[in-house]
């Protein structure tokens, strides 16, 4: 047995993690509407997302690479569970395309051929596109998908020579669970179940072992993957963690079901298939076998599955979730009250995320309550830590207010509900256009440009103005009427500042004091901070019309 190298194996558990984190941070920041229907057009019902994971993984000649995406896409939002289990379903199927190859010419995997494209020309789109956000972002994923393959060529590496020094033949005396073991074993260690099949293929050919032992550590093989998917969860949300735990289960019956079904799976590939006489190509048909019929059984189930995952992998209840579970929604009147007040909190906490975004203090507009900072805790205004815990504040809530549309409300109540469902959407719709909006602020404020400097401070200006005014309507006493009147005036000075700001931009770049990519950068941050505002003005407006509908009744 050779030497492990515990350097060079948590150099590539490092590299991989990290791999793992860019992949998903990249394509978080991607993952705008065009891209999110691609995703979500090839993974659209169960039989499209398992395609998807076959062509992938016989693409990528990686099931792992093709499962820790699927990982990186529900983190970031981009697909949902049903549709990650589905390709990691497909991708199951898809590695045996690498037995196969194995079995039939020889072929391996070169993973250093994979990862240093991908780590060479994304390296240099870093520094290229330093100031593209859009190209940054696709030089990240590179990048991060490179570390991923480079990552696990390390820790592969690290323990090659154990690998080498492995003799299948010296578990002959132990039986058929004993290869099932070490098919897990050696998997899990050298993070490729294609290296483990080689192996065993390289047994089964010198005469080493039977095809029924290597049958047994080909579904050793199969569950040994999981490992790497479920170091891929590490610090990862929730849904990462139950894709991870779908994946496990999945692996574990269909290796359950191959091993009861041994013996049948044995003789369709030897003798129906009539491969008597080329083991090698008959180990790789039962490989294909048994994951059809996994496939075959998981795959009108995917949606109940993934249920049944949801409710065994329990989320641990946050400080969100604590706190909006305080709130009582038995007693009518008292909820809807309770539901207006976090209501207020939410607006709050948007007011500060939106004005982070361009580096507003947003205590010069209003102050945050001691629970407020419970919920948001130590995460900076305008950061994607706060995004995302905002965003959890308003699920919690929506789904509160589903229990108090169940309840018995009087009309009056029921009218207020109605205003704070519409001001809660509006905020948050407010919300993504500011996060829409963060991915070009950094560049106009780090511009070298002093006019597009100019401009940003000036986005600055309006936006203390504009939030510094709703705030101020929110403590008046108006009616319906001047509600309507002063708003329309709020949100006709936003609209006439983006006009001036819009007719500027073109004017610098007749005048040659701009360039045309910054005039599109600068178009964009306004699109998105111009629908923020005009969403966040709704949203107060609202608000202040649930104020009226006592008075009214």
């Amino acid at each position: 047995m050779g030497e492990f190298k515990f350097w060079m194996f948590l150099a590539g558990l490092g590299i991989f993690l990290f791999g793992i984190y860019m992949l998903e941070d990249s394509i978080e920041k991607l993952s705008g509407k065009a891209f999110k229907r691609m995703i979500r057009r090839y993974t659209s019902n169960s039989f499209r997302a398992i395609g998807s994971g076959v062509f992938a993984t016989a693409i990528l000649q990686s099931s792992s690479a093709v499962s820790l995406m699927a990982l990186a896409f529900v983190s970031a939002g981009v697909i949902g569970m049903s549709q990650a289990v589905g390709v990691i379903i497909g991708s199951s199927l898809g590695t045996t395309i690498t037995s196969w190859l194995v079995a039939s010419i020889g072929f391996k995997v070169n993973i250093e051929a994979i990862a240093l494209p991908f780590v060479g020309v994304g390296g240099l789109g870093l520094i290229f596109f330093g100031k593209t956000t859009r190209y940054t972002q696709i030089s990240r994923l590179l990048v991060g998908f490179g570390f991923l393959f480079m990552g696990l060529d390390y820790m592969k590496e690290s323990v090659e020579l154990i690998s080498a020094g492995f003799d299948p033949a010296t578990l002959k005396s132990f039986g058929l669970w004993a290869f099932i073991l070490s098919g897990l074993v050696l998997t899990a260690i050298i993070q490729s179940s294609s290296a483990t099949i080689a192996i065993v293929l390289s047994a089964l050919y010198g005469g080493l072992i039977s095809f029924e032992q290597g049958s047994a550590m080909v579904i050793g093989a199969h569950v040994g993957t999981t490992v790497t998917v479920l170091l891929g969860s590490i610090g990862g949300n929730i849904q990462k963690k139950r894709v991870a735990a779908a994946h496990l289960f999945f692996k574990l019956t269909t290796a359950i079901i191959a091993w009861i079904l041994l013996p049948v799976l044995v003789y369709l590939s030897m003798t129906i298939f009539h491969f008597e006489n080329e083991p090698v190509l008959a180990l790789a048909m039962f490989h294909t076998l048994f994951n059809v019929v996994g496939i075959l059984i998981f795959a009108p189930f995917i949606l109940p599955y993934t249920q049944a995952i949801e409710k065994i992998v329990k989320v641990t209840p946050t400080n969100i979730e604590r706190h909006v579970q305080k709130l009582d929604a038995e007693v009518p009147e008292g909820a809807v009250g309770s539901f207006g007040i976090e209501l207020q909190r939410l607006h709050r906490l948007v007011i500060h995320y939106n004005t982070g975004v361009w580096s507003v203090d947003a205590n010069l507009i209003v102050q945050l309550e001691p629970e407020d900072i419970e919920i948001v805790g130590e995460t900076k205004p305008g950061s994607e830590a706060q995004y995302q815990l905002i965003k959890q504040l308003y699920e919690n809530l929506l789904a509160y207010s589903v229990r108090l549309h169940r309840l018995s409300l009087q009309q009056e109540e029921a009218d207020k509900l109605n205003h704070y469902l519409s001001s809660m959407r509006l905020a948050m719709n407010s919300v993504y256009s500011m996060q829409e909006a963060r991915e070009y602020v950094g560049e106009l404020e780090s511009s070298s440009n002093p006019l597009i400097k100019t401009y940003f401070h000036r986005y600055r200006k309006n936006l203390l103005e504009f939030y510094s005014l709703i705030i101020k309507e929110t403590h008046s006493e108006l009616s319906v009427v001047e509600i309507g009147e002063e708003f329309q005036k709020i949100k006709q000075k936003i609209k006439d500042q983006d006009e001036e700001i819009t007719h500027a931009g073109f004017q610098d770049i007749k005048d040659a004091r701009i360039e045309q990519r910054h005039l599109l950068r600068l178009l964009s941050a306004q699109r998105s901070y111009y629908q923020s505002c005009r969403q966040a003005a709704n949203a107060i407006r609202e608000y202040l019309l649930s104020k009226t509908i006592t008075e009214a009744h």
